[in-house]
């Protein structure tokens, strides 16, 4: 079919249409524009074009955070305080050791009640040689006690200490399984926790009164 035939037709099919067709484009020929078109789908009343949505990033609530919400480091913090002013009344030891060969230890006692040390004394182990005596130790070391310095003694004999005598006295400690013994009136005894890392030699131990 020509192009003068085509064009025919398409006027001829057009003028049979209801009004308002779109002639018909004869093959070969551009797509006329149709004025206000752009090629988009019909309006269905929104604005923009149907594909146009708007991104909305999700809400992070940052606006949202409760201002009386807090992280909990006050109440810890609290925590700390209560502890560091709890009533304690003590025997401790922390050092170096190697089993049946020495040690080298600090001692202390403390007495801290309503928040004011009572008795506070600190000492070293001299002296010390291995113990055989404690069956139910790993190992054990006596020792005499020296080099004793006093911070505070006002109320040290309330838990039987007198810090003058304390300075060659005699004292053994012992370890087995996270646990401290101490030779106490010529018997050994368990008497609270104790830590032994061989890998680093390090021993601490302590006795609750």
């Amino acid at each position: 079919m020509n192009h003068a035939l085509l064009t025919l037709f398409a006027t001829t099919s057009c003028g049979l249409a209801l009004a308002g067709c779109t002639p018909l484009v004869a093959a070969g020929e551009d797509t006329p524009a149709v004025e206000g078109s752009t090629g988009d789908a019909p309006d269905d009343g929104a604005t923009g074009a149907w594909w146009d949505v708007e991104s909305v990033a999700p809400d992070d609530g940052g606006d949202d955070i409760d201002p009386e919400w807090d992280d909990g480091d006050d109440d810890d913090d609290d925590d700390d305080d209560e502890d560091e002013d709890e009533d304690a009344v003590f025997w401790f030891g922390e050092g170096q050791v190697v089993p049946g060969e020495r040690l080298e230890m600090h001692v202390e006692f403390v007495a801290y009640i309503d928040g004011e040390d009572r008795c506070l004394l600190f000492m070293q182990a001299r002296d010390a040689a291995p113990d055989e005596t404690c069956e139910a130790c790993d190992w054990a070391f006596s020792f005499t006690l020296g080099d004793v310095e006093i911070e505070a003694e006002e109320h040290c004999d309330e838990y039987d200490i007198d810090p003058s005598a304390l300075d060659g006295a005699s004292m053994a400690v012992g370890y087995a399984d996270e646990t401290g013994y101490r030779r106490l009136d010529g018997e050994w005894a368990a008497v609270g926790w104790a830590e032994y890392n061989p890998d680093e030699s390090f021993f601490e131990w302590e006795q609750e009164l």
